[in-house]
């Protein structure tokens, strides 16, 4: 489904932002925004909670692939921890070493979408 739209937009440049806050298992949280390229490019923010260094941003940069047979999960490359997601409808949602629901359901494994745009 998302692997269709994507491909059909590529004469477009189209970027996904997604934002929330993920667990963690030594601070208070990571505040993370990943974005998304029709090129298959990302970039990866993150700042860590209730760090003595709250300021710093840890920043990111790589590219990403859908998963063989999948339409909706993406695995960023090494620079990016090899990370795995699935891309929903307003939504991203960080799952496990191979794509699978990760079973902790009192943690928010999800990130909302907070931007679509394009640009020339």
């Amino acid at each position: 489904l998302f692997r269709v739209f994507f491909e059909s937009c590529m004469d477009n440049k189209v970027v996904w932002l997604y934002q929330g806050v993920l667990p963690c298992h030594d601070c208070s949280g990571i505040d993370t925004e990943l974005e998304l390229t029709l090129d298959r490019h990302f970039v990866l923010k993150q700042k860590f909670l209730g760090k003595s260094n709250n300021n710093y941003v840890n920043e990111v940069k790589g590219s990403f692939q859908f998963l063989t047979g999948s339409d909706q999960l993406i695995q960023l490359d090494s620079s990016g921890d090899s990370r795995i997601y699935y891309i929903g409808a307003q939504f991203i949602e960080m799952r496990g070493d191979k794509g699978q629901v990760l079973d902790q359901p009192e943690f928010n494994f999800k990130l909302t979408k907070s931007l679509e745009w394009e640009y020339t």
